[in-house]
């Protein structure tokens, strides 16, 4: 019986390896799933938490929060 390949993250996150496609489709949307995010500083808009996590984290620009921006 063939070793099936390896499965990594479609949206690349890192070194993690899946065996099977549901494990890989539930990190997927435990993890990247589409979120509307809003850096309420710079007004930037965010698609994952990741990115959202990594501009908070990265950037100066103050808090960061999930929520709409004001209209100006």
């Amino acid at each position: 019986m063939p070793h099936k390949p390896d499965l990594c993250c479609p949206a690349k996150c890192g070194n993690r390896v899946f065996r099977n496609r549901k494990k890989v489709r539930r990190h997927f949307l435990k993890e990247h799933r589409l979120v509307d995010m809003f850096c309420s500083t710079c007004k930037k808009q965010f698609y994952s938490r990741q990115a959202f996590q990594d501009h908070e984290t990265k950037q100066q620009c103050g808090l960061a929060v999930n929520e709409l921006p004001p209209d100006d």
